[in-house]
């Protein structure tokens, strides 16, 4: 309170953070979800990303509809999410292009699958070996 009444304002949210690269997703149903991925400000050069999901490799497929030269593949359990208690095991839609993610030209993945897609979240890598959260919102 001393703080707030000299007009030193020391709150700082943890959501401040500036992200270049935000995920849009668009339910087409509970089985359907289209991802667009995009470059807000400025070029991202490496298009590395993976869609976080709890479902079935037998049953779900996922394709890069933006690029024709993308790489993609199913990474079983190889999300770690840590919940109150314990640790889960999350599977990696993993999808490479071979093009930089620039403003107005977006990733798109689409993602159908026989059961319900149970979605966790999307990563970018920031290393070779390493990815990141981004954020998602809905379009």
């Amino acid at each position: 309170m001393i703080d707030i009444i000299e007009g030193r304002n020391i709150y700082k949210s943890e959501f401040n953070k500036f992200q270049n690269v935000v995920a849009y997703k668009r339910n087409i149903s509970d089985k359907k979800i289209i991802f667009e991925i995009r470059a807000e400000r400025y070029m991202e050069p490496i298009s590395k990303y993976g869609i976080v999901v709890a479902n079935d490799e037998r049953k779900i497929n996922f394709e890069c509809k933006s690029d024709f030269l993308a790489t993609k593949g199913f990474n079983k359990g190889a999300a770690t999410l840590k919940v109150d208690f314990a640790t889960i095991r999350a599977n990696v839609l993993a999808v490479e292009t071979q093009r930089a993610t620039v403003p107005g030209f977006p990733v798109e993945i689409h993602v159908e699958s026989e059961d319900p897609i149970i979605f966790i979240g999307v990563l970018k890598a920031n290393s070779s070996d390493s990815y990141y959260s981004i954020p998602v919102k809905n379009f």
